[in-house]
């Protein structure tokens, strides 16, 4: 079986303190994307965070910051993030982000950030009340923006995790594992 990944190529031009980063996109043949360690994926995470921090006030003047998404939707997308990955980081939370916007996409999927997030046996937090719980921390709210502001993504195919302690999808093919949560795709 055949998966297409990006791979991220990292080209370091010494001089003038520039890091330039290509991205190329890879068939792999039999790679096993269930094998990505954690500390490769914040490795690639680190790097494409640092990029877009080095642009991120060039980005803000020529496009402002209306990622057209209501105060609603922005409220709701911060609540599930830190009920569901609260204790997973950045990383883990724009995975959580993710998986959220990569649903808005597909035509499988309802077509609002509050029927994804409501629907019924989607999200545990909601089920067991932790959503209306939880404080939304300034990481959180990092998270959020970095995916709906500027477009950050690590994974264009997860659309489903589940908690590590939990069973697994056995009819969905299972990417990776980031933490306390493994992802998944159709």
């Amino acid at each position: 079986m055949k998966y297409i990944f990006k791979i991220l190529i990292v080209i370091f031009i010494i001089g003038m303190a520039n890091i330039q980063l290509v991205y190329a996109e890879e068939t792999v043949a039999g790679f096993d994307a269930s094998k990505l360690k954690e500390l490769e994926l914040e490795d690639i995470v680190n790097i494409k965070l640092s990029n877009l921090e080095s642009k991120r006030e060039q980005l803000l003047k020529e496009n402002g910051l209306d990622s057209g998404f209501t105060d609603e939707e922005i409220e709701i997308l911060e609540r599930i993030t830190e009920a569901e990955a609260e204790s997973e980081g950045l990383i883990g939370k724009i995975l959580v982000v993710n998986v959220i916007m990569n649903r808005l996409k597909d035509d499988r999927f309802e077509n609002s950030v509050k029927d994804i997030v409501f629907a019924k046996k989607q999200f545990q937090p909601i089920r067991d009340g932790r959503y209306k719980k939880v404080t939304v921390t300034n990481e959180t709210k990092y998270a959020v923006s970095l995916v709906i502001d500027f477009n950050f993504s690590i994974s264009d195919e997860i659309l489903f995790f589940h908690a590590l302690k939990s069973k697994g999808f056995s009819n969905y093919t299972k990417l990776f594992t980031y933490k306390g949560h493994v992802f998944y795709t159709y």
